[in-house]
């Protein structure tokens, strides 16, 4: 238990601090199952000339989504 709570804390550290600076909005969500992995998404409008990211990090129970405009 002490693992997953210090992989958790690693990975709110590397991944989402960096982002939350920049103004990015930040979503915990729990998952029913398991999953690992990171996902990554920019789209980009044409008529804003604005650039929406995504950004979410999954780690087995808890899954990080981080949301900025740029």
């Amino acid at each position: 238990m002490i693992i997953i709570i210090t992989i958790v804390g690693l990975a709110l550290s590397l991944f989402v601090a960096p982002y939350v600076v920049k103004g990015a909005e930040l979503q915990i969500s729990v998952v029913k199952g398991a999953l690992v992995g990171v996902n990554y998404d920019a789209q980009y409008s044409e008529e804003d000339e604005i650039t929406d990211y995504t950004l979410q990090v999954g780690l087995i129970f808890v899954l990080f989504t981080l949301t900025w405009e740029a």
